[in-house]
């Protein structure tokens, strides 16, 4: 009986981790965007592309 408790506390924790990393996925692709827009900015400045 305990080993299925065992799993059972261990799939929840499973199923916790992978909920917490999809809710943190989205925040990032809502809120990295305009990180990713200011991270290319400044590269840009700092290294400049040939063609830009």
């Amino acid at each position: 009986m305990e080993e299925v408790k065992k799993k059972g506390m261990s799939f929840g924790k499973f199923l916790l981790i992978i909920i917490v990393f999809i809710i943190a996925l989205i925040v990032l692709q809502k809120m990295g965007v305009k990180v990713v827009k200011t991270t290319e900015k400044s590269e840009m400045t700092d290294h400049p592309h040939p063609g830009y």
